[in-house]
């Protein structure tokens, strides 16, 4: 992997020498297109006469990169494709996909409340703490595609629990001291303080009726209407399109019920977590348990996103699939090029729309989702 990015970074600034022109915008400090004879291609932003910024590299051959560079350089998030069929996708450093060795508390409280810890292994949990342990509710991610969401006692799975290996298995139910309950003979208490249980429970309750109340009341719209007003509402976190807010038993952040959404979709929130201020808007435009219809549906509303007019950007757009033994999504992301008169360049310039269709592990088996939310929300998770 290394030796195949470090090719790459040999073959950009090679390009550099062959004769080549700017075939639109600002080459020098804006955005703009930069071709070079050999076919290779540049759409982005620049500063000083270097690719600064975010942008899209075209290799000749039909390899790209979209993502962020410095000084030239495959620097930032980012993601390349190969001709061969390669992804390589993460934090790029000097024009390398950088191993990820960050550990510790990554946000929240990690001794006595809700938090994030990275382990250098690439284990991750989001959950309670008590004590320095993980106990409470919360999800474990294993580095190699395995997770569990349930509940913890002393850093251990106890208690309500759903365990998927990466290799498509599942165990759901009653887990104790780590080991999974085939049949549990007596109820296990998950943590010592019922109050908390009873007070989450309660508010489940509240927020299945409110999330009705809210479907029910909210305005109903074409997508393109939709997509319109998020641009507009971007740059203020979607303030107006608040509606009643979520409670949450774990402080993972708040969210609002939205009150607008498309017609005939099943539900629409705007959030916000504790990794970041800014507001991201989220609304399931369908569930079902056949393919065929979901992927219809799902080309349909990326049809209707290309055909819409933004008003704010000129924007590129970038797919991406996935298929594995146990799960799928078809992803298709449009991000901003150019901004245009009128519009707060170093806003709209981070704002991303995606279409996803996904599958389920629990619940209808598809679902397709509209999503738009500023870049540097995910910077830090």
């Amino acid at each position: 992997m290394k030796a195949k990015l470090s090719l790459l970074t040999i073959l950009v600034y090679l390009s550099q020498l062959a004769y080549s022109q700017c075939v639109s915008g600002n080459c020098e400090n804006g955005n703009g297109s930069y071709k070079w004879t050999n076919g290779d291609m540049y759409t982005g932003q620049w500063s000083s006469g270097y690719r600064n910024g975010y942008g899209r590299y075209d290799w000749a051959d039909g390899s790209y990169y979209i993502g962020d560079f410095a000084n030239n350089v495959l620097e930032g998030k980012g993601k390349y494709v190969g001709a061969d069929g390669t992804i390589l996708e993460g934090n790029f450093r000097n024009g390398e996909l950088a191993a990820d060795t960050e550990s510790g508390c990554m946000s929240g409280n990690c001794e006595n409340g809700s938090g994030t810890y990275k382990w250098a292994s690439g284990d991750m949990y989001t959950g309670e703490w008590k004590n320095g342990m993980r106990t409470g509710y919360g999800r474990y991610d294993w580095a190699n595609g395995s997770y569990y969401v349930g509940y913890f006692r002393d850093n251990l799975l106890h208690g309500k629990g759903s365990y998927y290996a990466s290799d498509g298995t599942s165990m759901i139910g009653e887990f104790k001291d780590n080991n999974f309950q085939d049949n549990p003979t007596e109820q296990e208490e998950t943590v010592t303080d019922t109050d908390w249980i009873d007070e989450m429970n309660k508010q489940n309750e509240e927020n299945e009726k409110a999330e009705k109340l809210a479907v029910t009341t909210a305005e109903k719209t074409d997508f393109c209407s939709l997509i319109q007003k998020c641009v507009v509402e971007f740059p203020k976190n979607f303030s107006s399109m608040k509606g009643a807010e979520q409670k949450s038993y774990i402080n993972f952040g708040a969210s609002w019920y939205s009150n607008v959404m498309v017609q005939n979709s099943v539900k629409a929130v705007i959030s916000e977590t504790f990794l970041s201020s800014y507001n991201s808007f989220y609304n399931t435009l369908y569930e079902g348990d056949d393919f065929t219809t979901a992927k219809s549906k799902y080309d349909e509303y990326v049809k209707q996103v290309n055909n819409c007019k933004t008003g704010c950007c000129t924007m590129v757009y970038d797919v991406s699939d996935y298929k594995g033994d146990s799960y799928e999504s078809y992803l298709t992301s449009w991000l901003t090029f150019l901004v245009n008169d009128g519009y707060e360049e170093s806003i709209y310039q981070d704002m991303v729309i995606e279409v996803e269709m996904m599958s389920n592990v629990i619940g209808p088996k598809w679902s397709v989702v509209f999503r738009m939310y500023n870049l540097n929300s995910i910077e830090d998770e």
